[in-house]
């Protein structure tokens, strides 16, 4: 897996604290700032959707949680061994109420 910039890198740390204090109005803008940037950097992919999955979640984003789903699954096609992806596959699934379906994901 090649790194990105380290320009690109520091924008996804900014995106990466936003989110962590809960700023999803200001992550989720920066994420897709960073995936511009380079468009298949994982943990970047997985950020944003965590992003969304929280402001799906919180009712900020009418499709936040569906949209959590592509890009979790999306980030898989790229690394197929990203854990939180998969995690987040697992929660997504939970919430749409399908236990059977999102046990496979932990």
């Amino acid at each position: 897996m090649d790194e990105t910039d380290p320009e690109t890198y520091t924008l996804y740390l900014q995106a990466n604290h936003l989110r962590n204090t809960l700023d999803l109005a200001g992550a989720i803008p920066l994420f897709e700032t960073v995936l511009e940037r380079d468009p298949d950097y994982v943990p970047a992919i997985q950020g944003l959707s965590t992003a969304y999955r929280n402001a799906g979640m919180a009712l900020l984003v009418p499709d936040g949680v569906a949209r959590a789903l592509e890009l979790a699954e999306r980030a898989l096609t790229i690394d197929p061994q990203c854990a939180l992806c998969e995690t987040m596959i697992g929660q997504v699934t939970l919430l749409e109420g399908d236990l059977a379906g999102a046990i496979p994901h932990f």
